[in-house]
């Protein structure tokens, strides 16, 4: 099973996914997450420059 934390064990959700599957689908669910972690940083800094009117 994926994900969780090194060395606990968790109970599985209904919705997990083996590691077949996730294997599938892994680098469009990490490419997507580190898109919105670009997303969510340029909009914190140019919103402030933005209201400032730095734009």
């Amino acid at each position: 099973m994926h994900g969780g934390t090194a060395g606990m064990e968790r109970m599985p959700y209904a919705t997990d996914l083996p590691d077949e599957q996730w294997a599938l689908i892994e680098s469009l669910v990490t490419a997507w997450k580190q898109e919105q972690v670009a997303r969510s940083t340029v909009f914190c800094c140019f919103t402030p420059w933005r209201q400032d009117g730095l734009d």
